[in-house]
């Protein structure tokens, strides 16, 4: 009977439809699964590391095609960063430019912030200081705490601290010292208030870095101390090492001769491990001037020969 026919082909069609959204829910399921991984691997095993960004690729390869999807966007920052990490100048700028795609049709939602964001240390990194700034302060301006709170779950820090700290950083080459100082004042004011410890250690170790810059030592110590007493008792390896560098300088800048300079080198040595090249350069210099202090002008200057090699452009992970 053409009824029966016809209803046949209905439940066919019904059960094809039904396969297919299983599918799509299962593939969902597993880009949420490795975004989940790559996040907590950002903590356990460092930002650039090897496996941190498989599990990123793996998540964009998994994702859906729909570039709005929450997933993808999260899988584009997180190689992104594992690229900034690393130092990776050309990688940097092609996952920036993929995730101002992505969010190119919400100019104003809370992932365009984290996406100005990224693209705003992408040029600092390139040396770009006012493109800096102003993807930065966009990234400012778009943040509303309260409805952007949840990011960190998502994007591995909270956006208001990163941004903050961030435009401080690209703000300071600049001149804009009195801003530079007021945006660090902020973001130790936020994280006061947050519970979330990959942020309070993020921002620990940006004022830290930050006051490191200004040669401020009474001001690092609280920083330094209170990010090596986090990373210890989380089992955050990447924040341990720049804790561990971080005590150093301090005690060498503060004590007797020569005091602290271990420290600073198995902290240098720690983040090479990671594969973390962030802030390179500060910390050579920094480790540098320590040797010399120390008597020790001919290591000093093997640290900042060392540094320059460090800065050649790198072969990429294979992911």
């Amino acid at each position: 009977m053409p009824e029966i026919a016809e209803a046949r082909a209905l439940l066919a069609a019904l059960s094809q439809t039904d396969e297919v959204r299983v599918q799509t829910a299962q593939r969902q399921r597993l880009t949420q699964l490795h975004v989940a991984y790559g996040n907590a691997l950002t903590a356990a095993r460092g930002f650039g590391a090897p496996e941190t960004t498989e599990a990123f690729a793996r998540a964009r390869e998994s994702g859906s095609s729909d570039k709005d999807a929450p997933e993808r966007l999260a899988a584009d920052y997180g190689l992104w960063l594992g690229s900034a990490a690393r130092g990776d100048s050309p990688s940097m700028r092609a996952h920036a430019a993929a995730f101002l795609n992505d969010v190119e049709a919400s100019p104003d939602s809370p992932e365009a912030s984290v996406t100005h964001r990224a693209a705003g240390i992408t040029c600092w990194f390139a040396g770009e200081y006012r493109e800096a700034r102003d993807h930065l302060e966009r990234a400012l301006a778009l943040f509303q705490p309260g409805r952007d709170d949840d990011l960190a779950f998502r994007f591995g820090v909270d956006p208001g601290t990163a941004v903050m700290a961030l435009l401080a950083v690209a703000s300071w080459p600049l001149g804009e010292i009195d801003r530079a100082i007021s945006l660090i004042d902020r973001m130790q004011t936020r994280i006061a208030d947050l519970t979330h410890v990959s942020t309070i250690a993020y921002g620990r170790l940006q004022a830290a870095l930050f006051e490191l810059v200004r040669g401020d030592h009474a001001r690092v110590a609280p920083n330094a101390f209170e990010l090596a007493r986090l990373a210890r008792e989380h089992d955050l390896p990447m924040f341990r090492a720049w804790g561990v560098f971080l005590e150093g300088w301090w005690s060498a800048a503060t004590s007797a001769m020569g005091g602290g300079l271990e420290d600073m080198r198995r902290g240098v040595e720690l983040l090479r491990e990671q594969n973390v090249l962030w802030f390179d350069g500060l910390l050579k210099i920094a480790l540098a001037e320590a040797e010399a202090r120390a008597g020790d002008p001919d290591r000093a200057i093997a640290v900042l020969e060392r540094s320059a090699g460090d800065l050649r452009p790198r072969r990429r992970p294979r992911v």
